[in-house]
């Protein structure tokens, strides 16, 4: 689901997202109580993804990321919709 993320948000998404501390080259993200500190990719380019998750693993980053944001917002960030019953028939 990480990989679903990531490929529908950008980093600033996962750093607002995150609650990240924005600061002029850097984002402090808080995992659990450890702050760590990510740069932001350089314009144009895309975000070391890669980076993190062989760090943190997918499942980790992804457990954080639904720490901070209810499941009406993920759902937007992956790209569904809730269907009403009359949406369905």
């Amino acid at each position: 689901m990480f990989q679903d993320y990531t490929d529908n948000n950008d980093f600033k998404q996962w750093a607002t997202d995150m609650q990240a501390d924005m600061l002029s080259a850097i984002c402090i993200v808080t995992f659990g109580s450890t702050d760590v500190s990510v740069l932001y990719p350089d314009q144009g380019e895309e975000p070391n993804w890669q980076w993190l998750i062989d760090v943190f693993g997918q499942s980790r980053l992804w457990d954080e990321l639904l720490v901070h944001i209810d499941t009406d917002t993920m759902m937007t960030r992956l790209g569904y919709h809730w269907v009403s019953e009359e949406e369905e028939a």
